[in-house]
Formats: structure tokens, sequence, C-alpha cells
């Protein structure tokens, strides 16, 4: 015990000399003051320049994309969606994006040639009609789990439509026309025109199933009360963030 007493002396005594050394010399503490405070003045304005940096990224992209939420409890951020997805609009995404996210990213499996046919197809159609291609090309993504679903393939029922009745499923004949089932559905959801003027013959089978509704819904987030009742948010946050990742990538 004595000797960790002694020790700690020591150090105290040679404490105070090393202040005292200092003290010696009013020039020397006053230059060491000096460049103390320059470098908390410098560190105060890379701060301020990084703070403000990154204020403005922030701002670019939520202008474009939205805004994040901040993290929820246990999870994960949600993209929120403040910038507002219209059903009829312009879409922004590249095909030659949209197939390598897919095809790259989320179904190595999947035929390129086959993807590129069905993307070219969506954007097509869906210019037609004035629908939003990037909506209905994230739906497709988020419905069939990135062209995996290998039902909803055969059916070329890229919308997951539901069917009519308790008994069967929807089907369509070929792929343009499931395309064009999704995309006049979402049509029917955004705009009071009549079967007999949309710009190809009709082929949504539940176009009429519509009529209450009709030209009532015309955001993302309207739809998503309508598709997806009992977990709307989460589908719609879904939607979203397949559209934020294709915009990302």
């Amino acid at each position: 015990m004595k000797g960790k007493l002694s020790g700690l002396f020591v150090i105290f005594l040679m404490c105070i000399v090393t202040v005292s050394g200092f003290c010696q010399d009013k020039n020397q503490i006053t230059e060491l003051e000096r460049k103390i405070e320059k470098l908390q003045t410098d560190t105060n304005k890379s701060l301020q320049a990084i703070n403000k940096r990154l204020d403005s990224i922030e701002g670019r992209y939520e202008e474009n994309y939205g805004q994040i939420s901040p993290p929820p409890v246990g999870g994960q951020s949600q993209f929120t969606g403040s910038r507002v997805i219209k059903i009829e609009d312009r879409g922004s995404l590249r095909k030659s994006d949209i197939v390598n996210y897919i095809v790259g990213e989320k179904n190595p499996a999947i035929s390129r040639g086959y993807v590129e046919k069905l993307i070219d197809t969506y954007i097509q159609e869906a210019e037609k009609e004035g629908i939003n291609p990037d909506l209905a090309i994230a739906q497709m993504c988020y419905v069939t789990n990135f062209l995996k679903n290998e039902m909803l393939i055969v059916d070329y029922n890229y919308a997951g439509l539901a069917p009519i009745s308790e008994e069967g499923r929807i089907r369509l004949n070929t792929m343009t026309q499931g395309v064009l089932a999704h995309i006049q559905h979402l049509k029917g959801y955004t705009s009071n025109v009549s079967w007999n003027q949309l710009q190809e013959p009709l082929v949504d089978p539940r176009w009429n199933m519509l009529d209450d509704i009709r030209g009532t819904i015309k955001t993302l987030d309207g739809l998503s009360k309508r598709w997806s009742p009992y977990n709307f948010m989460e589908y719609e946050n879904k939607i979203i963030g397949i559209i934020e990742d294709l915009h990302r990538f």
C-alpha cells in the first residue's frame, strides 16, 4: 500500500514540476492558448462546412425521392414518400437500369431478353394511356417477387389481379395482354374514360368492378388503400422502396 502511495506521490510531484515549468514562461502559455483557440476555430469551421454539405445532399435527395423518416425502434428506416407519386404521370426510370437491377440484383436466373421485352412493353403501353411506368413496373416487381412467382408469370398476371369469383384464377394470353390488363386497371382507378376510349382493346378482367370509384384514385397513397387495405402503409412503403432502389441503381 505504501508503495502505491509513494508512486502516486511521485507522479503528483512530477505534475507539479511540469506545470511549474510551463508557468515559468508566460509567453509559451500564451502561445499554447492561441494554438488551442485556433484549433477550436478551425474545427468549428470544418464541422459547419460538413453540415452544410450534408444539408445540401439531403435537400436534393428529398426533392427527388421523398423524405426518409427516423428509424423506428428495432427496425429499419422507411421511405415516407413525401413526394406524391401520381398514377397518371411520366416516368423517369431508364429501361437499361430497370433491366440491370432486376437481372443483376434481384433475379439472376431470369432471362435478360425476357425482362427487356417485358419492360419495353410496360413503357410503351403505359405511355399510350398516360400511366406512370415507374409505378406500374415497381408494382409488377413487388407482386411477382421480381418475376420469381411462376404462377403469375405463366398466367401473364403481372399485377396479381385477384380472381373475380372464388374459384379459378385470372389468366391472360400473352405478355402484352398481361401488361395491358395492369395498365388499364390503373387507368380505371385514376381516369373517367370508358372502356371504348382506351387506346387498346379492353383486356382488364376487373375493369367493370371499378365503376363506383372510377377516376377517384390519383396517387399511390390512395391506390395502396384499395389494393392492400389491411396493410396499405407497408404496401406503399414497399412500392416506394423499389422505385427508390431503381433510381439509386
